[in-house]
């Protein structure tokens, strides 16, 4: 993102203060709330799963899902479609990040399909396609400067485990799915630091085996119309099962991965906030009612151990136990509550007074009867969509609900979305102009910030979603994209929603709003592998770049950035990731010298050391050489004090990324110096190879750490990602 102003202080070194992003064309439509309620490294994204948006039906090894299945059953979905095509994404994947980056997003919430890295779950192989499409689409996401969230399922699962025991009634489901999260972890945990296990199992389980509108179709009268099923018991057995292959997700994770990948786990749920729809004592039960049975269900046990007390008293045996097993791996909990949430409820007894016939009124479901009218007068404004109203101050009640019961676990808020309606009348301008989702969405982030100012944890917000896609059991028939998908020939138009929300990230972004600091940094290797001089190395950063850094980090809480050049990787004639630009993005940033990654002699605190650099006890007692035993660091420039290192970049990234928290970086110089000579032709200058070879190393090793996790910036959105470059044509002479 292009700043057009800077105004400059001074902070022991050059701090750069930003201003704040701001749109006449959006800005009357409702002013954003103050930014300082934003943290830092507050993730702003869209969201996504694999069934609604991928599309490649079996293609590549991919195996038959749940949904695959489902959906090719006539009468399942509304408009007879299915997700074979989707929206394409498989095929369109680095399009639809270079959207994500004009967004200004810096995080992507997408799932994996589980049938189609493991086609037959744990009875078959890997489908190295598989692994080898995520990888891709997570790489690309990181050279973007964009984080992904990955949600292992999201309601899809392999058709085979269902075929042969029934899927998620069965306990051999916690073994499957702890098989096939063992993978991801494996895989792609060095590059994913947010896991999610299950999205909304809530519904999985309500829609799955109480009302049989969702796989595996199982239900029985009143809830539904099915061939098999039990309603009043099937739901309570899959979801304590989801909850304990949960458990088993979280062990896997925490036991084998979580030290090394320092990433972090937890549960997507599905949160409707509920209001009584009086004040009497026995509505005001109701509600607790319902939520005990809608997200507590899930949340107590994950996080306490236990069912909650209403459902026990109403359920009685019909709710399963857990054994002291259950419970030892339920004590790894999670570390974030994913929250999905649209809409509010009122909620009405059913015990003590009659109700008709609905949503929630039965025992089953807490007796609790959900309704959004009260007297004839809807809960908030309609929308398109029958069950969507909008109620934004249920954001605010939802997350200090969430905030109170569960000590403030961090929360995210992984869904929150508007929809329109497809019909053959409507024209694509109606669908672009859609300022019924920039009221919705403007209301509920402004809730959320007043829910954030009281104290909650939130660390970040997904809109859903990214484009129009498969909306489950309503096919092609709603639109909750911020663009347009034209199904037919797959293009992608934003919608006014789209600009309004990037506008709105670049005005309330932490990045946006924080000062730069650019500090130069140099990478140290000991000089041998004893004791000393590995000491020596710590020291030595500790003197040069640290003593400053960690002051800005504790007092100023900036935004670090490397400062080379500011990279924005693109692609020219020569096929060459190339610098395009120079201290225009904001943040705080190192400057990184490549010519300096010395090597150390700190023999000094042992013998004599001869003068040099930095060996005096004011500067750490580490001298720096750039030889040792008369070889020198890196092959050697014109200019005496650079060195190509290219390793060097990774290892400092990794570094900092390790000391400060994975703060977002920015590299904003990095260059190769000539020495002007009286004989040298402007040809001669002009084929500067050796630059060329400097950067191609440097950008290479920069990838190295991206993908490894440090959250550096690509600031742009410019970059062109081309697989299999090979930099050696390049550089190779004529």
């Amino acid at each position: 993102m292009g700043i057009s102003s800077l105004c400059k202080a001074l902070i022991l070194l050059e701090l750069f203060l930003l201003p704040l992003f701001a749109s006449s064309d959006t800005k009357t439509l409702h002013e954003s709330s103050d930014s300082s309620s934003f943290p830092a490294n507050f993730l702003f994204g869209t969201a996504s799963s694999s069934y609604q948006f991928e599309g490649a039906y079996l293609s590549d090894g991919k195996g038959v899902s749940n949904w695959d299945v489902h959906s090719h059953k006539p009468g399942n979905i509304i408009d007879g479609s299915n997700g074979d095509i989707a929206v394409d994404q498989y095929h369109r994947y680095l399009e639809d990040i270079d959207l994500m980056a004009s967004l200004g997003v810096n995080s992507y919430r997408f799932s994996m399909s589980w049938a189609r890295i493991l086609p037959k779950g744990r009875f078959g192989g890997v489908n190295m396609a598989g692994i080898s499409y995520y990888n891709k689409l997570i790489n690309a996401l990181l050279l973007k400067g964009i984080q992904p969230f990955v949600s292992l399922t999201h309601f899809d699962v392999p058709q085979e485990l269902e075929d042969r025991y029934g899927g998620f009634l069965s306990p051999k489901s916690q073994q499957d799915f702890g098989y096939y999260v063992d993978i991801c972890f494996k895989y792609f945990g060095d590059r994913v630091k947010y896991w999610a296990t299950f999205n909304e199992p809530n519904f999985q389980a309500m829609y799955g085996y109480r009302s049989g509108e969702y796989p595996p179709k199982r239900c029985s009268k009143p809830f539904g119309n099915c061939s098999h099923g039990d309603s009043e018991t099937e739901p309570f057995i899959a979801a304590h099962n989801i909850i304990l292959a949960h458990a088993t997700a979280v062990d896997v994770y925490r036991t084998k991965y979580q030290r090394e990948q320092r990433g972090s786990i937890g549960i997507v749920m599905h949160c409707m906030w509920f209001e009584p729809i009086s004040n009497s004592t026995a509505n005001k039960l109701a509600v607790e009612r319902a939520q005990a049975f809608f997200l507590r269900w899930f949340l107590d046990p994950i996080i306490f151990g236990r069912y909650p007390e209403e459902m026990k008293k109403v359920l009685g045996s019909t709710l399963p136990e857990f054994s002291r097993n259950d419970l030892n791996k339920l004590r790894k909990g999670l570390d974030f509550i994913g929250m999905n949430h649209y809409t509010s409820y009122y909620v009405q007894d059913c015990i003590l007074s009659v109700c008709e016939p609905g949503k929630g009124s039965t025992r089953t479901e807490g007796s609790s009867l959900l309704t959004q009218e009260k007297d004839g007068v809807p809960i908030g404004k309609p929308s398109e969509v029958d069950w969507l109203h909008v109620y934004p101050q249920g954001m605010e009640k939802m997350v200090t609900y969430v905030k109170e019961r569960y000590n403030n676990t961090p929360m995210i808020i992984t869904e929150n979305g508007y929809s329109q309606v497809s019909n053959s009348n409507g024209n694509i301008e109606e669908f672009l102009h859609d300022t019924g989702r920039v009221e919705y969405m403007s209301g509920y982030l402004d809730a959320l910030l007043t829910a954030m100012k009281k104290g909650a944890d939130v660390r970040g917000y997904f809109a859903w979603s990214f484009l129009d896609n498969f909306e489950w059991t309503f096919g092609y028939t709603r639109r909750f994209g911020l663009y347009h998908v034209d199904y037919t020939t797959m293009k992608r138009t934003p919608r006014l929603s789209a600009t309004w929300y990037r506008e709105f990230i670049a005005r309330n972004s932490k990045e946006a709003a924080l000062g730069s600091s650019y500090m130069h940094c140099a990478w140290f290797e000991p000089y041998s592998n004893s004791t000393a001089d590995n000491l020596a190395t710590d020291r030595a950063q500790d003197f040069f770049m640290n003593w400053l850094a960690s002051l800005l980090s504790n007092i100023s809480k900036q935004i670090y950035m490397i400062r080379h050049m500011q990279i924005h990787l693109a692609h020219d004639t020569l096929r060459i990731l190339s610098i395009m630009q120079r201290e225009t993005e904001q943040g705080t940033g190192f400057h990184w010298d490549q010519s300096l990654h010395w090597f150390l002699n700190p023999r000094f605190s042992f013998v004599v050391c001869k003068p040099g650099q930095r060996g005096s006890r004011t500067e750490g007692l580490a001298q720096q050489v750039q030889e040792k035993d008369g070889v020198p660091i890196g092959k050697s420039s014109e200019v005496d004090w650079i060195h190509v290192y290219p390793q060097g970049m990774e290892k400092m990234i990794t570094y900092l990324k390790e000391r400060y928290n994975n703060t977002p970086m920015i590299i904003t110089e990095n260059g190769f110096g000539q020495e002007s000579y009286l004989n040298r032709t402007v040809e001669e200058y002009l084929q500067d190879r050796e630059r060329v070879e400097y950067m191609s190393g440097n950008l290479d090793s920069l990838m190295t750490a991206m993908l490894k996790g440090a959250d550096v910036i690509i600031s742009s959105g410019d970059m062109v990602i081309q697989e299999d470059l090979d930099f050696t044509k390049l550089i190779t002479p004529h």
